[in-house]
């Protein structure tokens, strides 16, 4: 909606040539998740390492890249954009959009090129915002999980706090315990 264009997509582009789909929006036949292979174009020309957006005209008439191809997939795709969001563990993310020919002139111009500048520096921001909230929301999971697996023993007393604390290190081993006590102590549990 913000850069007027018959479809988009974000993918990640990895270092081995691989273009996995995030998530996408009017692309035929392209599904999140799914897998491309990378044509040689693009790896060897230095992108998306230099940081530039990629600009496409005239595709239909043979003149884009056949890098892109995948992302076509049947659509008589007359201009792209491909820029790069952001790097991370070797691989990039990027995002993509389109114009089909069939609607006439549909070649981007340089102010939706800025503004799409502009949205991939936001999504970038939004990518790494994500990025870290799943990594503290599983942090944060683990740790529910560990509580949860003790939750039926309330206690306040700092030895049986360290007994379970004890537990917890050893619950996910293949080690055998002996617990020993009075009746009624809580071994049960």
């Amino acid at each position: 909606r913000a850069i007027p264009c018959d479809g988009a997509c974000v993918m990640d582009l990895s270092p081995d040539g691989e273009m996995k789909i995030v998530g996408a929006h009017a692309v035929t036949g392209v599904e999140p998740g799914r897998t491309y292979p990378q044509t040689r174009g693009l790896a060897e020309s230095g992108w998306p390492q230099n940081g530039r957006p990629l600009v496409f005209m005239g595709m239909a008439e043979g003149r884009g890249s056949e890098a892109l191809d995948p992302l076509a997939h049947g659509r008589r795709v007359e201009s792209a954009i491909a820029v790069p969001l952001r790097e991370g563990r070797g691989a990039w993310s990027i995002l993509y959009v389109d114009r089909v020919a069939e609607r006439g002139n549909r070649h981007f111009h340089q102010a939706e090129v800025s503004h799409c500048l502009t949205l991939a520096r936001q999504l970038a921001a939004f990518l790494e915002e994500a990025t870290i909230r799943n990594r503290r929301g599983l942090r944060e999971h683990r740790k529910l999980e560990q509580n949860i697996a003790l939750a039926d023993i309330v206690t306040e007393n700092p030895e049986m706090q360290s007994i379970l604390g004890l537990v917890s290190r050893v619950a996910d081993s293949a080690l055998a315990v002996l617990l020993q006590g009075e009746t009624g102590t809580g071994k049960k549990l």
